[in-house]
């Protein structure tokens, strides 16, 4: 049997990110999914407690704060921000982590489904 994973996909932050001054003047639409793999079955799939599972809530607090502390230039630095602090987060947990983030409109004429980038992975 494979082990668990629990999926956050496309929760929506709006941050400053861009490669301008002018792009970095307005917030934009982030999207931030994360994928959690547990090393084993979590202990609230037999307890049902609230305080044996990792809070999805807390996850997406946890985003939201560290992509609202700067203005950042690359979607690089932001997913490596958001990853160490979730790493961190996550760390007592003993699970592997992949984070995604997708800039959603870029300004580049006639690219419809925005710019991605991914960290993190399983083994």
């Amino acid at each position: 049997m494979s082990n668990p994973i629990m999926t956050v996909s496309d929760f929506a932050v709006f941050c400053r990110i861009g490669c301008t001054l002018d792009e970095r003047a307005v917030a934009q639409k982030i999207l931030f999914s994360i994928k959690i793999k547990f090393k084993g079955f979590p202990a609230a799939c037999e307890t049902d407690r609230l305080e044996d599972a990792i809070c999805y809530a807390d996850l997406c607090s946890e985003i939201e704060k560290v992509a609202h502390k700067n203005i950042f230039q690359t979607i690089e630095r932001l997913s490596f921000e958001v990853f160490l602090s979730l790493s961190h987060f996550l760390s007592p947990n003993k699970v592997e982590l992949q984070l995604k983030i997708k800039k959603t409109q870029p300004p580049i004429k006639n690219l419809l489904d925005g710019v991605s980038f991914e960290l993190g992975g399983f083994t």
